[in-house]
């Protein structure tokens, strides 16, 4: 592409880009929504498997354990709530009371804060791709109206210099004639 772009050129560049990019920005920002989704989700469920093997052992320092009453709660599921993540198990030889494991609010931020961290990064590293792409697409997209547009003026050079030509000259004829008219009148 030359240095200087006609106004129609820059205009349709500029649309071109933005279209492609904004595009591609919106689809990535909607992927890595949802990728982080799914990362949350994971640590959930690793967080979820981490205190079912500590249920068996009691050897995890990484978890409050506490026994709570059996009231209306559901043993082996994830529960989030204020304090963080809690989960209640059955344990052999208690009848009426559940194993409440307890993953602190504060370890699970951190490890969300995390995920979002890397979810960022990664955005920001795609995002200046999509900008490489996106000025290298709408680059391809307005050569061809370039040349378009450059065989179009050239044609039209050719067209007037085809048609001055004849009308030149018989102007230049028409102005020979009234010389010629004026020097026999006299």
């Amino acid at each position: 592409m030359g240095i200087s772009l006609k106004n129609y050129e820059l205009e349709s560049f500029i649309k071109s880009f933005l279209l492609f990019f904004l595009s591609l920005s919106l689809l990535l920002v909607v992927l890595l929504y949802f990728d982080y989704k799914k990362d949350i989700q994971n640590l959930k469920s690793d967080i979820f498997a981490q205190m079912r093997l500590c249920s068996f052992d009691l050897k995890c320092p990484d978890f409050d354990l506490k026994f709570k009453k059996k009231e209306s709660i559901k043993p082996l599921f994830l529960y989030e709530d204020e304090k963080g993540l809690v989960s209640y198990f059955d344990f052999l030889g208690i009848n009426d009371k559940y194993l409440s494991i307890r993953y602190s609010k504060q370890k699970y931020e951190m490890k969300k804060e995390k995920y979002l961290k890397d979810i960022i990064l990664k955005y920001f590293f795609i995002e200046f791709i999509l900008m490489l792409l996106s000025f290298l697409f709408s680059y391809y997209a307005l050569r061809p109206l370039r040349d378009a547009l450059f065989t179009i003026e050239e044609f039209i050079k050719d067209i007037l210099h085809d048609v001055n030509t004849p009308i030149t000259t018989l102007a230049l004829n028409s102005a020979l004639l009234k010389d010629d008219d004026k020097t026999e009148i006299k």
